[in-house]
């Protein structure tokens, strides 16, 4: 009997396990929108602003990062990127001006999303709630709302991210518009135009960006290999007539 009783509490505990998974897969869903702005960039915000009611969700926006603003030191302590890419080749330039000087449209777009991704962990959110990230001069088709809720039925509900956007995409065709996501090759599955990321992975990506070694795209891509990533191909949204906003006017071009 004792036996029996322990066999019992154990395929209870066992399907209390497997219950409990189940529970926590859902199928993706874009439950808010957010989008990163520079300050300056009235003009994007006014088009994206009109944007907002094809998703039919909340929309935020977060204001981002200008690199020639910041200072090397305060990049390198808050946000792991070390002053060793950001200095200039110019020793006396270096000693006259502490800000980034090397590529700072690169670092500014960098710690941009890392900053969102920190604050979108706080948030107090169920693990299948999806954010979704875009940069500020995206198209978006009048009909998204119906395009997304028949491609997201193709995407599995192990999903951890998935691109709307993608460039050179990489991966294995899983339906008429969806991808699995693959880093294996030498580059590919370019931008960070629009990806919809699942709260409950949050922690997982920014323990990836604890520093960086890359533009946020390319250490996506060598980083995430572990999560079930997919895109949609061909895209949902795409990019706009703006040329790119945080890394061009931050390398002042």
């Amino acid at each position: 009997m004792k036996h029996k009783n322990t066999l019992l509490f154990l395929i209870a505990g066992v399907c209390i396990l497997i219950l409990a998974y189940v529970a926590s897969l859902k199928r993706v869903t874009i439950d808010d929108v957010w989008f990163v702005n520079l300050d300056r960039d009235v003009e994007r915000r006014e088009h994206y602003r009109k944007l907002e009611p094809l998703f039919g969700v909340p929309v935020h926006r977060w204001p981002a990062t200008n690199g020639r603003d910041m200072t090397r030191e305060e990049a390198s302590r808050k946000y792991g990127v070390t002053t060793a890419i950001t200095r200039s080749n110019d020793a006396e330039e270096n000693k006259k001006n502490p800000n980034i000087l090397h590529q700072p449209g690169v670092y500014g777009c960098w710690i941009s999303h890392k900053r969102l991704l920190t604050h979108l962990n706080t948030l107090p959110l169920s693990n299948s709630y999806g954010h979704l990230i875009t940069e500020d001069d995206i198209a978006v088709p009048a009909d998204f709302q119906s395009q997304w809720d028949t491609i997201r039925r193709s995407i599995p509900y192990d999903w951890d991210i998935v691109y709307l956007y993608i460039g050179k995409p990489h991966g294995d065709r899983i339906g008429p518009r969806v991808m699995r996501w693959r880093n294996d090759a030498y580059s590919g599955n370019n931008g960070t135009v629009a990806y919809i990321v699942r709260h409950g992975v949050l922690p997982r990506i920014l323990k990836e960006l604890r520093y960086m070694d890359s533009p946020i795209d390319v250490q996506f891509y060598r980083h995430f290999g572990g999560l079930n990533i997919y895109m949609v191909d061909p895209v949902l949204i795409s990019t706009g007539d703006f040329d790119s906003s945080i890394i061009n006017i931050n390398n002042n071009k």
